[in-house]
């Protein structure tokens, strides 16, 4: 087993960085969305901890540069693939989203501004998405896959915290149509009984003058 050079040094602290810094929070990010730890990611891992290791225990050093540059495209295909799943997981949220205010008229949150700004957003992240997914079987450049994928993970994210940040408004609306369509509900419910109740009152009226008029 030998020592490495400093240009191997340089690049396997770089992927230990890009871990600790990148993947790690990105993985807890999708734990968190997805609530769980996807398999392809998990593999990605696996692969880059034995290319390490095998690139360590090596005496050879094209073995050495074989296993680090294999173990640098592992650790760009687990960012790449946790971009993957944060879009998706994003999107779903975002459809929950949708349907929980399907009923809500988003125009009144923030003078209108917040309808526009979601309406664009989202616009942005379904094309950055769609490009993504037509850029990564068009090439095998994994730089060119790991930029378009995060492009549109950023813009995913910036949707789901453009959301955030106007959740206090959107809760209040949401609170306020909602205690407005009960009040409709109690409207539109003693307004039937009202009529039912002259409907009865009517059909009583007539039935007594029937019996008058025959006795």
């Amino acid at each position: 087993m030998q020592a490495y050079s400093d240009p191997y040094n340089d690049r396997i602290n770089e992927i230990h960085r890009k871990y600790l810094m990148i993947v790690v929070p990105l993985i807890m990010k999708v734990e968190v969305e997805d609530g769980e730890f996807p398999a392809e990611i998990l593999n990605e891992i696996r692969s880059l901890v034995s290319h390490l290791s095998k690139a360590h225990l090596s005496d050879d050093n094209q073995e050495i540069e074989r296993h680090i540059s294999k173990a640098e495209s592992h650790i760009k295909r687990a960012i790449i693939d946790c971009y993957k799943y944060l879009c998706f997981a994003f999107n779903d949220k975002f459809e929950a989203f949708h349907k929980d205010f399907e009923n809500v008229d988003l125009s009144l949150v923030n003078d209108g501004k917040f309808l526009i700004g979601l309406n664009q957003k989202r616009k942005s992240a379904k094309d950055t998405l769609l490009k993504a997914k037509t850029t990564e079987p068009t090439t095998s450049d994994e730089d060119t896959i790991y930029n378009v994928f995060e492009i549109a993970y950023n813009s995913y994210e910036e949707v789901d915290s453009f959301i955030s940040d106007n959740f206090e408004g959107l809760e209040y609306l949401k609170t306020r149509t909602s205690s407005l369509e009960e009040k409709a509900r109690i409207k539109n419910r003693n307004s039937n009984i009202i009529a039912a109740v002259g409907i009865f009152i009517g059909i009583v009226g007539i039935l007594v003058s029937v019996i008058v008029s025959f006795s």
